[in-house]
């Protein structure tokens, strides 16, 4: 038998072990092997035929398999049994492996485990990777069912990051509209000529360049840099809104102090000069215009 007939007739198998029916098949499928002269019904499925040819071709091995089938699903192991009774630990796994960057890299290595823990030792030698332990008696006993574990949770994972891109949008759309309202007060103007537009972006670039210098120097043990990137967006748009609502005020004729209407001040702490920057500008701006007069 090749490499690939025996991965196949694996997958067939787990397939059957998998099946809430896997008892009756295994009866249906037994009778056509000990009669080799009676037709497959059209109704068998391909994955039962692939099973009965294996039978007719090795009836001594059927049984084997048979014995192993009866054994697995007979025995003190039930898979889904051990999954419901694990359903904790292993959600707490999945957690772990979908923060991950590449999480198919640790799920390809627990596949070519086997579910043998000697295997992989050196992946779970880290303290935050044991969770994965758990993992692997349903890798052992099934990897048809755990791909079908894999497979929901990625498509859970996916729908997370489809969420997380569209709130990300209007989050980076709400602070782009803000910035523009923000510099058109401190720059006294109210509609953006081009050279504007090009002044605001590189604002905008300024404050994206900062998160990445934020992630470097401040990302904590454990934390993924998606989540320290994400801290300090929140503080950048605190500051944003803080500064909004001091707007909003004056727009109500409220008397405000104008010292606290600047752009956020975390990018001061790794672009310092960027405020006077601006203000400069506008100074220069003015004293050409005066100086053409």
């Amino acid at each position: 038998m090749t490499n690939e007939e025996y991965d196949k007739l694996a997958e067939v198998v787990q397939n059957l072990i998998d099946s809430p029916h896997w008892r009756a098949s295994l009866v249906s499928i037994t009778a056509y092997v000990k009669d080799p002269t009676k037709p497959v019904a059209p109704s068998v499925t391909e994955n039962s035929r692939e099973l009965v040819r294996f039978g007719r071709d090795n009836p001594a091995a059927f049984d084997r398999v048979s014995a192993l089938i009866y054994r697995i699903k007979s025995g003190d192991v039930d898979i889904e049994a051990y999954i419901q009774a694990n359903s904790e630990e292993i959600e707490k796994a999945f957690e772990f492996l979908n923060k991950q960057e590449r999480p198919i890299k640790t799920i390809n290595a627990l596949v070519d485990s086997e579910g043998d823990p000697k295997k992989i030792q050196h992946l779970l030698a880290r303290s935050d990777k044991k969770v994965l332990a758990v993992l692997l008696p349903i890798v052992k006993l099934s990897l048809t069912r755990f791909r079908k574990l894999v497979s929901a949770r990625m498509i859970i994972k996916k729908q997370e990051i489809a969420a997380k891109g569209n709130e990300y949008l209007r989050a980076f759309r709400a602070r782009q509209s803000k910035q523009k309202r923000l510099y058109c007060y401190i720059n006294r103007v109210s509609v953006l000529n081009a050279e504007d537009k090009v002044r605001l972006k590189e604002i905008s670039r300024k404050a994206a360049l900062a998160a990445d210098m934020f992630v470097e120097a401040n990302l904590q043990d454990g934390e993924s840099k998606y989540d320290a990137r994400r801290r300090y967006w929140e503080e950048y748009d605190r500051d944003l809104d803080s500064t909004m609502n001091i707007l909003d005020k004056e727009e109500k004729g409220a008397k405000i102090n104008r010292e606290f209407v600047t752009f956020p001040k975390i990018v001061d702490k790794f672009f310092p000069n960027e405020k006077q920057r601006v203000k400069d500008n506008k100074l220069n701006q003015l004293k050409h215009k005066f100086q053409r007069r």
